[in-house]
């Protein structure tokens, strides 16, 4: 292997670092929401189930490859329902609102007082209303 081809492995580009950081937080915030929890224990397993899922394609073993395959594949299945918890936690956590008010106030058309400005127009009206012909509430 000849040192230009080493270079051409080697190229990153900005999108490649970006990508590697998101995906890197992604999985510390996971972490992060598991720890602690038998969630980590079960990952494992899974882990090393589909670690084995490969090694068993690669050295081309069709049955045994077949038949894990078809467990990965429920796994997914059974990742979704095992891990409920810790999704539920996780979105919610993305949805807690700093994550969610972080894009809604950059990108909101209307600013929140002028979303109800008809209503409030219409209570002031009222009130105008109401002062000059002296209209008492009797409580």
């Amino acid at each position: 292997m000849d040192l230009a081809a080493i270079l051409n492995f080697l190229e990153f580009r900005i999108i490649d670092v970006l990508d590697i950081l998101i995906v890197a937080v992604l999985l510390f915030e996971l972490y992060k929401l598991t720890k602690g929890t038998a969630a980590v224990k079960i990952f494992w397993v899974l882990a090393l189930i589909y670690v084995v899922w490969k090694v068993v394609a690669y050295f081309h073993f069709t049955m045994l490859s077949d038949l894990m395959g078809e467990l990965v594949s429920v796994g997914v299945l059974a990742i979704l329902i095992l891990f409920q918890p810790e999704i539920r936690k996780f979105l919610l956590y993305i949805g807690d609102g700093r994550v969610v008010h972080f894009f809604s106030d950059r990108f909101a058309k209307q600013s929140k007082s002028s979303i109800y400005s008809e209503e409030i127009e219409a209570v002031k009206k009222a009130c105008r209303h109401m002062s000059a012909t002296m209209t008492w509430m009797n409580s």
